[in-house]
């Protein structure tokens, strides 16, 4: 994924809400999920193996900031 993050998508059960919480790593992959269920979930995060990814996918050295602009 683009910024190389974990990421914790929480959402409502229940009457109007559909739930589908997820925790997913920085290469897209779903550590855990719910569907319309409540409960806890944990998902292990290995910092060792994001580094090893960060050195091997440059994409923020690759970034071009002359075509945009910020602000």
């Amino acid at each position: 994924m683009e910024n190389e993050v974990y990421l914790l998508a929480s959402g409502q059960t229940g009457g109007e809400y559909y739930g589908r919480s997820k925790i997913i790593d920085y290469e897209g992959n779903i550590l855990a999920k719910f569907e319309e269920e409540e409960g806890l979930k944990i998902a292990e995060i290995d910092l060792a193996r994001q580094e090893k990814w960060r050195k091997i996918v440059t994409l923020f050295e690759d970034r071009r900031p002359e075509l945009y602009r910020l602000g």
